[in-house]
């Protein structure tokens, strides 16, 4: 198997664990969210590279078989994506970017995996620091929890999202 590639494997269980090898200028990664659509399965996580920490989505088109990595949007290095859902028209992600004490969320749409687009959603910025640490499908919406960090203290928010 290429060097660059997804390892997948059944588990005992059944189930698909997925790992990954370092790509080509990477030293280390991570793969922590997967979102299946149909035969499309897209899984998020980072890596390591010169640029310090980027993020790192790979795509199967093939149920898993095979992988490549695509681009996810125009994140800079050391921003992180957070979760990944399926919908009923593709894919949505959530990211994080920014430094201690004002860290803003973005939520991200594809409709085959391959590419992402940033969708505006308000209240992910400002006031504070902004996780969406987790993504669901309800119908064609989306929701996440927002984790809001202030100086006062930490809350978490359902908010709607779009899906795609």
């Amino acid at each position: 198997m290429p060097n660059s590639f997804p390892q997948c494997g059944r588990a005992c269980s059944g189930a698909r664990a997925c790992s990954t090898r370092a790509r080509t200028g990477a030293t280390a990664g991570q793969l922590k969210q997967v979102a299946i659509n149909g035969t499309r399965v897209v899984a998020t996580g980072w890596q390591t590279t010169k640029a310090g920490l980027t993020p790192l989505a790979e795509l199967s088109t093939s149920g898993g078989t095979g992988w490549q990595q695509v681009p996810f949007g125009s994140l800079s290095p050391g921003a992180t994506i957070t979760a990944v859902t399926q919908t009923s028209g593709g894919f949505t992600a959530a990211s994080q970017s920014g430094g201690p004490g004002e860290v803003d969320a973005a939520v991200w749409t594809s409709a085959t995996g391959a590419n992402w687009t940033q969708s505006a959603v308000d209240g992910l910025t400002g006031g504070g620091s902004h996780e969406i640490s987790a993504l669901t499908r309800f119908g064609s919406a989306v929701a996440g929890i927002d984790s809001v960090e202030t100086n006062s203290g930490q809350e978490f928010v359902t908010v709607p999202l779009p899906g795609r």
